[in-house]
């Protein structure tokens, strides 16, 4: 089936097209349905329609960050207290990814805060931080957990004239599949950056993956569509050509890489017989990223501004 762009009708928020292909997959959440469509164009998946800004706002409530986040609540754990179990592993990206591709930064600004793990992290490491967080319940904790005092807003919507041309590395954590207008947030990040700076990403591959290749036309050929069992929380699923076209648009140095969770990592939405296939590919999908460099469920994305 097409979706036409006209009238209404979704725009491709990477090249602009208005012809979109229905996707095997969509939400139900509040008595409303968000189906996945796919650009016939670019390829740049999304949801028709798209969440409002004051659905977004109920999204990333009081509760988002108690224990739905990433399914973290089927294992009885909340984000939190994962969070504080990642301080490590926060302090080698810093250094090892961020600090290594930017080497003499000294401000850091991060985008989607969230409880300000990262911007601890990165403030211990001698670097001057700030921080956007939508959530008033997660920058109320960063201030009493780190004493942070995060921007509370939504960084489609943040206009700060001090930042412009201020910051060395802007990073953004599992945000740009939640935005509504990532090439708009693109556009703002350009501008909030040093020359020279550095954009970096974090971000779900899983229409990378080589499960997800495989399920997805056959689940188009049967006309099928699977309800997920979240909320619409990601409005955009991205692939590495969609996501290095996306920065290719702003940024004249682009990095993207490919990363694969290990199969013992995987939270697992389900135990049902697709979700244990999925674990099952994703045995031989693992050492195959390792390998190529390609197929992985997660993308480290670096752009750098001339």
């Amino acid at each position: 089936m097409k979706r036409e762009g006209a009238d209404g009708g979704p725009t491709c928020n990477l090249c602009g097209g208005g012809v979109f292909a229905d996707m095997p997959f969509h939400y139900v959440w509040e008595g409303q349905r968000f189906d996945g469509v796919q650009c016939r164009d670019c390829r740049l998946i999304t949801l028709s329609p798209l969440p409002t800004d004051a659905q977004l706002q109920r999204l990333y409530g009081e509760d988002y960050f108690a224990g739905k986040l990433h399914g973290l609540d089927r294992l009885g754990v909340s984000y939190e207290s994962w969070a504080d179990g990642q301080a490590a592993r926060a302090r080698a990206f810093l250094r090892g990814e961020l600090l290594r591709r930017r080497p003499g930064a000294a401000r850091l600004l991060e985008i989607g805060a969230a409880m300000g793990h990262f911007l601890a992290a990165a403030r211990d490491e001698g670097l001057e931080v700030a921080g956007v967080e939508i959530s008033a319940a997660a920058a109320r904790r960063a201030r009493e957990k780190f004493g942070l005092d995060l921007l509370c807003a939504n960084i489609e919507q943040v206009d700060q004239p001090a930042w412009r041309g201020r910051w060395d590395i802007v990073y953004a954590g599992d945000l740009f599949e939640h935005l509504r207008d990532p090439a708009g947030v693109l556009r703002h990040v350009h501008e909030l950056l040093a020359p020279g700076g550095l954009f970096a990403i974090n971000l779900p591959g899983t229409f990378n993956l080589l499960s997800t290749r495989l399920a997805t036309p056959l689940l188009q050929l049967a006309g099928r569509s699977r309800r997920l069992p979240e909320a619409p929380y990601h409005l955009y699923e991205y692939t590495t050509a969609t996501v290095g076209r996306l920065f290719a648009g702003r940024f004249g140095r682009v990095e993207v890489v490919n990363l694969a969770t290990p199969p013992w990592r995987l939270n697992l939405k389900s135990r049902s017989p697709a979700y244990l296939g999925k674990l099952a590919l994703h045995a031989l999908n693992w050492p195959l990223t390792g390998l190529t460099g390609r197929y992985g469920d997660r993308m480290q994305v670096y752009g750098w501004k001339d």
